[in-house]
């Protein structure tokens, strides 16, 4: 677990909403000593049942590397006393969220410039149905600079997919109501969709189908990708 960049040599413990209150297997009583330091955390990196000791801090940085449902994803991040200052948020999940959950993210951490969602899905279609819901979502942050949402999924039983003009025209909305949009990642099991914004020029590059040798290529690049936004 990395808490403000420091990559801590024992699990943080799972520290309660009240002191006492038991998470998990164990209960865990804060030292007083304890409490600025957390307080004043400002990148956190971890599962989501660990962002309980954030809930006080003003996070800028915010990576979930794991949550199960996307009402236990919720509940922690509503905790939270200061989700304005988040500006970059990246969430992995064990399973796709919905668009009313992603709307509701979006109106806790409302001035992103950063989102990124990976997630595991047991059907193909979910991240495709999430993927036409970005550019309609209600409280989506005009300040966004870079959009992922990444899709992996090992059903190849329904390879329904997302064709290059849809794609591109959620990109032509998605620019629309965010400006400075600057890159955006779009992949699930039969597709993936990539545009990029840099000094001016365009890039633009798409695959589609039930796991082409161009579509591994593409997503297998996702991280050199994110890693130069």
């Amino acid at each position: 677990m990395f808490v403000s960049g420091v990559k801590t040599h024992r699990p943080f413990p799972n520290f309660p909403t009240n002191a006492g209150e038991p998470v998990g297997n164990s209960t865990f009583y804060p030292q007083n000593s304890e409490l600025p330091a957390l307080a004043a955390l400002k990148e956190f990196t971890g599962p989501c049942d660990y962002l309980l000791i954030a809930r006080r801090a003003a996070l800028t940085h915010l990576s979930i590397t794991i949550f199960y449902t996307g009402d236990q994803l919720l509940t922690q991040l509503e905790r939270l006393q200061n989700t304005a200052t988040i500006t970059s948020l990246l969430l992995r999940g064990d399973q796709p969220i919905d668009g009313t959950a992603l709307d509701r993210i979006f109106t806790l951490c409302f001035r992103l410039v950063e989102f990124r969602l990976d997630s595991f899905e047991e059907t193909a279609p979910k991240t495709a149905r999430l993927c036409r819901a970005l550019p309609r979502t209600p409280s989506l942050p005009p300040t966004l600079k870079s959009l992922c949402v990444f899709g992996m999924c090992f059903d190849e039983s329904n390879p329904r997919g997302m064709n290059r003009s849809e794609l591109q025209a959620i990109r032509a909305a998605l620019v629309s109501r965010c400006p400075g949009l600057t890159l955006l990642w779009l992949s699930g099991p039969c597709f993936a969709f990539l545009w990029r914004k840099y000094k001016g020029e365009i890039f633009e590059k798409s695959a589609e189908g039930l796991h082409p040798a161009s579509l591994q290529v593409l997503s297998l690049n996702v991280e050199d990708i994110w890693a130069t936004r």
